[in-house]
């Protein structure tokens, strides 16, 4: 409010009287700047704009720096809840913010090796080697390093750990020493570890040691030590939220069976599991995948259960679509349809992908061409654009249409992102086009991450077009990755023994295969090539299984009889045989 004014009040003359110096006295221009407290205001704006100049940008960084650590604790938290594409985000931000921060680059690492990337586990570990890691980075360093089978590397963590630690590291780091002893099939010294530290660690922390020996006792032969397994898991289950889910979880899988005291069990068990406030639309997939594993005759109603409990607890559209990923599998495309509508293909690239899939599981292709043609340049990659075309063509018997859309797919894929050829390599090995399967797969070993499987998915799906030294070096490539792993080891001595090459030690290989599974018929088919390479044709007509009409095996079936001197057999099989699926090496045996 405005004062009323005062116009009897005195009024100020026009220039105020002096009580300094004389005039005389008094500086004039520049120097009057320099006496009093006029030296102090002046040098107190100099400090302020000298500041401003030199320390604007340092505070800014900071600022910045304070903000991403900020984003990297929220990451931290969405990794926490099991977000990993939120968490991403998170990670990506934050290092765009500020990752030339030490403090930023450090904290980054961490929760990106939290999340899993195997770069960030390896940073960690020059970190480890300076000295300079800390308890919590160690941790991840070693647990991470347990998971992808390298155990040099978690012996390494174990002994830069400090002997003393809190009771949460003190569990973790007991949980690494006892995994790597069960990895190196030690699993009685895995056990004795585990039950010195919970004799040891009295604190809540413990329960994970607990779901662990259970785990362990229910992963042997010993069905005695089921009981002790349990009682475990139901002291896990009364302690911690996230502890007593864990706990639910496992044993829920310790009670699958088919008798119906078991399914009384395991119902109980489940209801259970349901009641628990942190049970989660993941949990409604486990439990699905549980009932089915459990009773094959529960099928429909683990179906319709796991659409109606999505819908309730309003899953997001990521829960949904790895849901409705595994009712494709079951080859419940109506209900995958229920999980992801139309809408969301349009703005999801992996709703798209599931309905897609559904739609063709189910024949309905008009649906499908239309989904493509709208969402084409949107959530449908030229990938995905090409492969459906080429499927639609099939079914319409336009063969010069499916050749030319599979020719172009083939072309795409060399650019695409490895999910869509991912999808692609899956999609192309269900409806038997081996050629694209195969061209899929070989992209997709590029990525170190998914090599073994892409390797793998290469000889399932190896093309007539390719030599047998090709799938020698394929699969020689395999066993350097695992070199004991049985079915690489078969592949390798079978493709050397097609080629033709490395005979005797692959024969070796297959006798040795042979006398461990007689009744296997995979091996019984290489152990009876190894025979016509060795020479011993009749004794590799004795192994041979039935062909079942594959011109592979007919091929091989055909060549046996020639070199045991039974053309006459050998002839009237070889008219029956369609060369054109053949390898050159596979042609060669039947034409000889």
């Amino acid at each position: 409010m405005i004062p009323p004014k005062n116009d009897s009040a005195p009024k100020a003359p026009a220039e105020l009287p002096s009580y300094a110096l004389d005039d005389a006295d008094e500086p004039v221009g520049w120097r009057r700047w320099i006496r009093g407290w006029r030296l102090a205001v002046t040098l107190a704006v100099l400090a302020v704009l000298i500041g401003s100049a030199f320390g604007a940008r340092p505070l800014y960084r900071e600022v910045k720096a304070r903000r991403a650590l900020a984003i990297v604790d929220q990451a931290g938290a969405a990794i926490d809840r099991g977000e990993g594409a939120e968490a991403s985000t998170l990670l990506r931000q934050a290092a765009l913010m500020a990752f030339q921060d030490e403090r930023v680059s450090d904290r980054l690492i961490y929760q990106a090796a939290r999340a899993g990337d195997m770069a960030s586990v390896v940073e960690i570990g020059k970190k480890i080697d300076t000295g300079k890691a800390s308890a919590d980075e160690i941790l991840i360093f070693g647990e991470r390093s347990l998971g992808a089978g390298r155990a040099a590397d978690v012996t390494r963590a174990l002994e830069y750990l400090p002997p003393d630690l809190p009771p949460d590291q003190a569990v973790k780091r007991t949980m690494l020493e006892a995994g790597l002893l069960a990895a190196q099939q030690q699993p009685s010294q895995a056990e004795s570890v585990l039950r010195e530290a919970l004799a040891r660690i009295l604190t809540p922390e413990s329960d994970e040691l607990r779901i662990m020996l259970a785990n362990l006792l229910l992963a042997g032969q010993d069905r005695s030590r089921l009981d002790e397994a349990r009682q475990l898991l139901e002291q896990a289950a009364g302690g911690t939220r996230a502890n007593s889910l864990a706990a639910l979880r496992v044993l829920a899988l310790s009670q699958a069976g088919l008798s119906p005291a078991a399914q009384e069990q395991l119902d109980a068990t489940i209801t259970r599991l349901r009641a628990h406030p942190d049970c989660s639309a993941e949990d409604e997939l486990f439990i699905a995948r549980l009932l089915i594993s459990s009773n094959p005759d529960r099928q429909k109603e683990a179906v319709q259960n796991l659409v109606a409990r999505l819908r309730e607890r309003d899953a997001n559209i990521d829960e949904r679509t790895a849901a409705a990923r595994w009712l494709i599998g079951l080859q419940a495309h109506d209900a995958a349809l229920e999980v992801i509508t139309p809408e969301e293909a349009t703005s999801h690239a992996g709703a798209l992908m599931i309905r897609l899939d559904a739609l063709s599981g189910l024949n309905r292709w008009d649906e499908c061409s239309e989904l493509i043609e709208t969402n084409r340049g949107g959530t449908v990659p030229d990938t995905l654009y090409h492969l459906f075309r080429a499927r639609i063509a099939g079914t319409r018997n336009d063969t010069a249409t499916e050749e030319s859309e599979k020719r172009q797919l083939r072309q795409v894929m060399q650019f695409a992102e490895l999910p869509h050829v991912l999808f692609a390599a899956r999609y192309a090995e269900t409806v038997g086009w081996k050629p694209e399967a195969f061209a899929a797969w070989r992209i997709l070993a590029s990525d170190s991450g998914a090599k073994a499987d892409a390797l793998r998915g290469q000889i399932r799906n190896f093309p007539p077009t390719a030599t047998a030294a090709d799938g020698a070096a394929i699969a020689n490539e395999l066993l350097a990755l695992q070199p004991q792993d049985p079915s690489t080891r078969l592949s390798a001595a079978f493709f050397s023994l097609l080629a033709g090459e490395n005979i005797e030690p692959s024969a070796a290989t297959a006798e040795e295969f042979l006398a461990a599974d007689p009744e296997s018929v995979d091996i019984r088919r290489v152990a009876a090539l190894a025979r016509l390479r060795t020479g011993q044709a009749t004794k590799g007509l004795a192994i041979l299984p039935d062909d079942n009409g594959e011109p592979r095996w007919q091929a091989l079936h055909v060549a046996l009889l020639r070199a045991a001197g039974r053309k006459a057999e050998a002839e009237k099989i070889a008219t029956k045989v369609d060369p054109t699926t053949l390898t050159p090496e596979e042609r060669t045996m039947l034409a000889k």
